[in-house]
């Protein structure tokens, strides 16, 4: 998973999904890949539909409980993705320079 093998391991481990999809092991290895290539929403969603296979999965439970639950957006009109929302969310989380490098 290191540097730019990290796209041929999601490729791989995907394939392996493909092939085995019952396979809650499997899920938790993407998990982890896209994890570590910063793709937060699409290793949930992976972690997740491992759990429909193995509810009881440590490896699978365990990041899960890692990544942790996300805050409501500050201003609940406004999308998540908004520039308001983004820098009050971090202003609220305690990196509020608002540049991301808290």
């Amino acid at each position: 998973m290191a540097g730019k093998k990290r796209r041929q391991a999601v490729e791989f481990c995907r394939k392996a999904v493909d092939l085995e999809e019952y396979n809650p092991d499997i899920h938790w290895n993407l998990g982890r890949v896209l994890l570590a290539s910063g793709r937060r929403r699409e290793a949930h969603r992976v972690l997740r539909s491992g759990l429909r296979h193995e509810p009881n999965h440590a490896g699978l439970r365990r990041e899960l409980r890692k990544m942790g639950l996300r805050k409501r957006p500050v201003v609940g009109l406004l999308p998540r993705s908004n520039p308001i929302n983004v820098l009050l969310g971090k202003m609220r989380n305690g990196n509020g320079n608002g540049n991301g490098r808290g």
